[in-house]
C-alpha cells in the first residue's frame, strides 16, 4: 500500500479554524439554536444564535485544544459553532474521509506530544502531516499530483479504528467496575 503525506495546512485539502471566546454564562440559559462545541468536542457546550463557521458544505473534524486532544466528526450540512478551545478542520476533498482523518490524528497525537503544556493550537496543528493511502498511478509524490486517494483503504482503516475505540471504551468500563468491586471487597470486614 502506498501513502502520501499531506499537511493539514494544505488549503487544497483542508481548512483549519478555531472559534472565538464564548463564556458559559452567555450560552447557559439558551436551550436551542446552533450547538456550540468547546474543549470537550463530543458534548455540546451550549447553543448560539449564529455560528463562527461560514460554510457547512464540507464535513468537519473537530479537535479539543485544552483537554485530552479528542476528535469528533461533523457531517456535511450540519451547523455548529466552536469556541476558542475547539479547532475545526474542513475536509475540502470529497476523496478524503473525515473518519480517516480522525483515525490519523489519533495515531499521530503521541508523536507530537500534544497535551496541556504543548497545546494542539492552530499554529501547531498546521504543522501536522497525515498519511493518506493512494491508488498507485503515474504519480509524483513530491508535488502530490497524478494520484488518486484510496477511499476503500481509508474506509477499512477507519472501521478498524472505530472498533478499536469501542473495545477501549469497554475495557475502561470494565476497569472502573473492577476498581469498584475491589473497593467494596476491601471495605468488607471478614469475621
Amino acid at each position: 500500500m502506498k501513502f502520501v503525506n499531506i499537511k493539514l495546512s494544505e488549503i487544497k485539502y483542508f481548512e483549519l479554524g478555531i472559534g472565538k471566546r464564548v463564556l458559559k454564562k452567555t450560552v447557559y440559559k439558551v436551550q436551542s439554536g446552533i450547538p456550540v462545541y468547546s474543549a470537550n468536542v463530543r458534548t455540546v457546550f451550549g447553543y448560539a444564535e449564529k455560528s463562527n463557521i461560514k460554510k457547512f458544505d464540507t464535513p468537519y473534524v473537530l479537535w479539543g485544544i485544552d483537554s485530552y486532544f479528542e476528535f469528533n466528526i461533523m457531517s456535511k450540512g450540519v451547523e455548529f459553532a466552536t469556541t476558542d478551545h475547539c479547532g475545526s478542520i474542513s475536509v475540502k476533498d470529497k476523496n478524503i474521509l473525515p473518519e480517516y482523518i480522525a483515525y490519523q490524528l489519533n495515531r499521530v497525537k503521541s508523536e507530537h506530544s500534544f497535551d496541556r503544556s504543548w497545546r494542539p493550537s492552530l499554529k501547531n496543528m498546521s504543522k501536522v502531516s497525515i498519511k493518506i493511502p493512494i491508488i498507485p498511478t503515474d504519480h509524483n509524490l513530491k508535488t502530490c499530483e497524478g494520484y488518486q486517494f484510496d477511499l476503500e483503504e481509508q474506509t477499512k482503516l477507519a472501521k478498524k479504528f472505530k472498533l478499536l475505540q469501542k473495545v477501549k471504551g469497554k475495557l475502561q468500563l470494565l476497569e472502573e467496575e473492577i476498581k469498584q468491586l475491589e473497593s467494596v471487597a476491601d471495605s468488607v470486614v471478614l469475621d
